[in-house]
């Protein structure tokens, strides 16, 4: 919230509990000196603020210090000002008196709530536009992210392919991505660290370096060198992106690069083991003169590669321990030849989910090779 929208909250809650004071006196019928009447007003709407404040900002220890003082202010105020003792038979002059007093009091009331929904239209006004706007901006960078990360389904003569993003919050900072390229097939899975709109901004600045740079290289090491070149000089300094990227160059070898990303899941078909491979790299955008270079794995007709992010390994339970790969690769230690990746899809994500609740982007390619 702004300064200014804060002190107008701090007015609503002073205003909006200032006048149990002034009612305080209305039940009595005491006609009690104005200085207590402004005591009870000015102490009930001040420990309004105070709880309000000990509640959302102040130290959970400070909320008990509130009670505290509200104990000890209620009774200085008593003994500093004692309550006048309320009527008991009037004659016309204290009738006269009593209602006009009541008439004053009934009037500050009155007033107070006017200036409390005067204060209360004010902040709305204020902060409620404020908010729209914010709202009308993550809702355009929501469709601009899955304009960007749709989902992949696909196809070539040696491979299958499907790639899904799902984010934790409105703006994910995860890409998957596939290019074909003239001599080959290259996929990309990238999580940039953090979230909301600054990672969802920089996987957009990702997606294009990287496009632009496999337009004009093959090899997948050389693409990621020239990415990161180009991302690095323009992101805050706290920020990087992590990236796993794979090429199929001919059907029976797999050239790679990971860029201080989890392994690659290898499941063959031939021996229904599931096993993590890779040796990873620097994360891009540590360094801009990083070179990375490409490394390579064999594989047959029929084997399954899936790579994730991390927000699919780090899925606690209960007992905060996480799924980690090991985990992971139990759920997919067989797959069958025929079986569709949809489903692979499938129990990857179900797995996940009956394992602990999804707290980061959540992204996942499968790759088959036919």
């Amino acid at each position: 919230m702004t300064p200014g929208a804060r002190w107008l909250l701090v007015a609503v809650v002073f205003l909006c509990f200032a006048p149990f004071g002034l009612l305080g006196e209305l039940g009595s019928l005491a006609q009690s000196p104005w200085h207590r009447v402004a005591a009870l007003t000015l102490w009930s709407g001040g420990m309004a603020v105070a709880y309000a404040a000990a509640g959302t900002t102040w130290p959970p220890r400070f909320i008990l210090l509130a009670g505290v003082v509200t104990v000890l202010g209620f009774f200085v105020v008593q003994r500093g000002v004692p309550e006048a003792p309320s009527p008991t038979a009037l004659g016309p002059d204290e009738v006269a008196a009593l209602r006009h007093h009541v008439t004053i009091v009934t009037g500050l009331t009155f007033v107070d709530v006017a200036l409390m929904y005067v204060s209360f239209v004010m902040l709305i006004q204020g902060e409620g536009l404020r908010f729209m706007r914010a709202h009308a901006e993550i809702r355009l960078a929501r469709e601009i992210h899955r304009a960007l990360v749709p989902p992949l389904v696909g196809s070539s003569v040696t491979l299958a392919w499907r790639g899904v993003s799902r984010p934790s919050g409105e703006v994910g900072g995860d890409l998957v991505d596939v290019i074909a390229q003239p001599d080959g097939w290259l996929g990309c899975i990238a999580d940039v660290s953090g979230h909301g709109v600054a990672a969802g901004v920089l996987m957009g600045m990702f997606k294009t370096a990287f496009h632009a740079a496999a337009g004009e290289v093959s090899d997948v090491g050389e693409v990621l060198t020239r990415t990161n070149r180009v991302i690095s000089p323009l992101k805050q300094s706290n920020m990087f992106v992590t990236a796993a990227c794979l090429r199929l160059a001919n059907p029976g070898r797999i050239e790679y690069v990971l860029a201080g990303h989890p392994s690659l899941l290898h499941v063959r078909a031939n021996a229904s083991t599931a096993a993590w491979v890779g040796e990873s790299q620097l994360a891009i955008g540590i360094t801009a003169d990083t070179r990375y270079e490409t490394r390579t794995f064999d594989v047959e007709r029929g084997d399954v590669v899936l790579v994730v992010t991390d927000g699919l390994l780090e899925v606690t339970n209960p007992q905060n321990e996480e799924l980690g790969t090991a985990g992971l690769a139990r759920s997919l230690q067989t797959i069958a030849d025929t079986e569709p990746l949809a489903e692979i899809e499938a129990r990857v994500f179900a797995a996940c989910q009956a394992y602990g609740v999804q707290t980061d982007d959540q992204t996942l390619l499968i790759v088959r090779v036919l």
